[in-house]
């Protein structure tokens, strides 16, 4: 790379020991020779109050906004408070969107993560997050979520340091560099060529592709999101979607061909977002009962949300009418979570911890166990709770040790 970018890095937490800022400074000092990386405390910017906004805006909050106006692109890293990231920072960006209309995220390229103490990494903060930034909008980073669990094991005098941990979040930032590179060429004027992906039998079709273009499809699949899952496929139309975008229905038929290509994106993606963590999580150093345990809880965690239940009833609403939506979610939820308990089994039976089978097969059998009865429960209303998801999880794994475990 031959321009040095310069990062902004903001931390969700205030506390001296705090593990998120140990991250960013694991990452500036990381960095130093490639990108300079700015933490900014947010100790001073206080509480959002419209009334002292405007020109004469707080002299904290007037800096935050130019740090993030006058850096290439931001890291944002929060622990995880009652499911949610933290207020500092969520209250860092109601001043930075501010005034409406005036956001300094504005298609700012920006990389979530968070750290937390338990195994999941604060991984629910930042959904949140990435809800949040998208509708500032931010230019979020596409990309399998960079959480840290466990993280009070891996910092050392304030500073992260644990090198897997260091080459997990650096792998994101090299992506945040890509973008920001990106988004350079766009607005100096520089296009790239991609191809978009057709609804099945619907030819290709190259399309040219801009920062700008970018946040408009990113704004169309983010809104249409929230109108699908509230009111279903039926309930909403496409004259809707853009009323609430703006811009004109060329933008849709431009990036999703038609309606159902745009909910097909959303599946897509929706799924990704479910389980970009889940993919993420490192069993390979635990016994097979913890690993399988570890496994379980997680995507129970994901599959359990209000959310991902209200995406469950719009699949199971539209798969007969749509079986490319079927095969969509099929292929990118429940094969994928699959597919990496299917991992974790194979390497269990390499080392002789259990008998050789199909690994797919085997993972099928545990996901199967721990998720259908939960999760119809839960779809009908009957959440089940802590103590019945970790009963189940056990019996399950007792059930599958059995059959498959060496004698």
């Amino acid at each position: 790379m031959t321009q040095a970018f310069r990062l902004l890095g903001l931390s969700g937490s205030l506390r001296r020991a705090s593990n998120s800022t140990a991250v960013l400074r694991g990452l500036r000092d990381a960095l130093a020779s490639k990108a300079p990386l700015d933490i900014l405390p947010l100790h001073e910017v206080p509480p959002y109050n419209e009334d002292d906004d405007g020109e004469h805006a707080p002299e904290s909050v007037r800096a935050l906004r130019s740090a993030i106006e006058t850096s290439d692109g931001v890291i944002m890293i929060s622990p995880e408070y009652n499911h949610g990231m933290s207020g500092v920072l969520k209250n860092a960006l109601d001043w930075a969107s501010r005034p409406y209309g005036q956001s300094a995220l504005r298609g700012k390229p920006v990389l979530t993560m968070t750290a937390s103490p338990a195994f999941t990494g604060g991984v629910r903060a930042q959904q949140q997050m990435n809800e949040t930034l998208v509708s500032i909008p931010a230019r979020l980073v596409l990309r399998p979520q960079i959480v840290i669990g466990g993280v009070h094991e891996k910092v050392r005098d304030g500073c992260l340091v644990d090198e897997a941990a260091l080459r997990f979040a650096l792998a994101g930032v090299d992506d945040l560099l890509d973008e920001i590179g990106g988004s350079a060429v766009s607005s100096s004027g520089g296009m790239s060529v991609t191809t978009a992906t057709p609804l099945p039998d619907a030819p290709r079709r190259a399309i040219r592709r801009t920062r700008r273009g970018d946040e408009k499809s990113e704004q169309i699949r983010s809104t249409a999101t929230e109108l699908f899952l509230e009111r279903g496929y039926d309930g909403v139309s496409v004259d809707e979607i853009v009323r609430a975008v703006g811009g004109s229905k060329t933008n849709i038929y431009n990036h999703f061909r038609n309606k159902e290509g745009l909910f097909v994106a959303i599946v897509k993606g929706l799924c990704e977002d479910f389980l970009a963590a889940f993919v993420t999580i490192d069993v390979s150093a635990l016994s097979i009962e913890e690993g399988l345990r570890t496994l379980a809880l997680a995507l129970l965690g994901i599959l359990l949300q209000d959310r991902h239940l209200a995406f469950q009833r719009l699949i199971i609403a539209e798969t007969a009418r749509f079986p490319a939506l079927g095969r969509a979610w099929s292929a990118s939820g429940p094969q994928r979570s699959r597919s990496i308990i299917a991992q974790f089994i194979e390497k269990q039976q390499r080392a002789g911890r259990l008998r050789r089978s199909d690994p797919h097969q085997s993972a099928t059998l545990f996901h199967d166990m721990i998720i259908f009865d939960l999760l119809h429960r839960a779809m009908l209303g009957d959440k089940p709770s802590d103590d019945e998801i970790r009963h189940r999880v056990d019996t399950a794994i007792d059930a599958f040790l059995h059959g498959f475990e060496w004698k």
